[in-house]
């Protein structure tokens, strides 16, 4: 018996700090802004970078358009609602996209902290 002490003794120090580092993660679930930046540690990183640019810019042409649909005359207003109402709608796409890899991020730590669980119930038996 005096044999597996020392490796029981390594794999219970390694579930130990595996577990620290996923309670760190875990507490600060309920944070907003703790999800968006898991959105920019995942591995789509420089995906949601471009997105948060696009979105910028869609805000920008957004702002812009509609300024334009309410202060020019005739014609051109239907031109500058159309182009407000599609930079509405890419803007409420990129934006569902962006939350939904903040929720594909949290289900990604929440099934590691399972997994951790579970290893750590088979270690425990």
């Amino acid at each position: 018996m005096n044999d597996h002490d020392p490796i029981d003794h390594q794999i219970k120090q390694e579930l130990a700090s595996q577990a620290a580092e996923l309670d760190k993660l875990v507490s600060n679930d309920d944070n907003f802004f703790t999800m968006v930046k898991g959105g920019f540690t995942s591995g789509m990183r420089h995906m949601v970078i471009i997105t948060f640019i696009v979105a910028i810019l869609l805000s920008v042409v957004m702002f812009y358009s509609g300024y334009q649909y309410f202060f020019v005359e005739g014609s051109d207003q239907a031109q500058w609602g159309m182009i407000l109402l599609l930079s509405f709608i890419a803007q409420a796409m990129v934006k569902m996209w962006m939350w939904l890899e903040m929720n594909r991020f949290s289900q990604v730590k929440e099934i590691k902290r399972l997994q951790l669980y579970v290893k750590h119930l088979s270690v425990s038996k």
